[in-house]
């Protein structure tokens, strides 16, 4: 599962999910991990159908990318 991934690894810094179909569940479990590894400053979650409320919680995080530009991020 990549949100357990991401706790762990500390070396990514760039994340391009775009239309990977995960949708809210997943944005939401992305989120999670995102607010435990600080070292991602880029990410893309455009095209993943997510809602309103999984948009808020993404852009929350202060990760700079398409997440806060992108139609449905």
């Amino acid at each position: 599962h990549l949100a357990d991934a991401l706790k762990h690894n500390k070396s990514v810094s760039e994340l391009d999910l775009y239309g990977n179909g995960f949708g809210n569940v997943g944005a939401e479990a992305l989120a999670g991990a995102l607010r435990v590894n600080a070292t991602v400053t880029r990410l893309d979650l455009s095209g993943n159908g997510l809602s309103d409320k999984s948009k808020s919680v993404v852009r929350q995080l202060g990760v700079t990318g398409q997440t806060a530009s992108a139609s449905d991020v």
